[in-house]
């Protein structure tokens, strides 16, 4: 056996010792950021009445077939657990295919894929990112447009 071949083994047999908790060299067994799902709604006219009784703000995800840096922001951006939280907490989460709903494409004035839509929950523009975002900066985005939260009452001390 080489010596790269013996390393490799090494390293592997270290891992199984030590649990798949272990730094890999290849990224396996690292944590995966776990995060409960995004539950994406497909109907645009689902999304703004339900947008209009929960008085959340809507945030379109515009993503197209052949889209790579699309496929990228689905396995990193949208899965990430801080991401998934904000959008799930404050949000009404609306998914927009450019094969399947062109009107609305063509409606939002959509230029590039993937981009990121947020509309009031009245369905006015907000804001919008063009191009694939990683977690902190949608994170950034949606920062901004998050209802703010409302200040804890002040405790009674005696």
């Amino acid at each position: 056996m080489s010596l790269p071949v013996r390393a490799l083994l090494a390293v592997a047999l270290l891992c199984v010792a030590l649990g798949a908790e272990a730094a890999w060299p290849f990224g396996w067994g690292e944590k995966e950021k776990q995060a409960e799902p995004i539950v994406w709604l497909n109907d645009v006219q689902q999304a703004l009445d339900s947008a209009a009784v929960t008085g959340k703000p809507l945030v379109v995800y515009v993503t197209s077939e052949g889209c790579r840096y699309c496929r990228k922001m689905e396995h990193d951006t949208w899965a990430d657990a801080g991401v998934a939280g904000r959008i799930r907490g404050g949000f009404t989460p609306l998914r927009i295919n450019a094969s399947t709903d062109p009107e609305a494409v063509k409606t939002l004035q959509i230029r590039a894929f993937p981009t990121t839509v947020v509309l009031s929950p009245a369905g006015r523009g907000l804001g919008a990112a063009q191009g694939y975002l990683p977690a902190e900066k949608l994170t950034a985005l949606l920062d901004t447009f998050a209802e703010p939260k409302t200040a804890a009452a002040p405790s009674r001390t005696r």
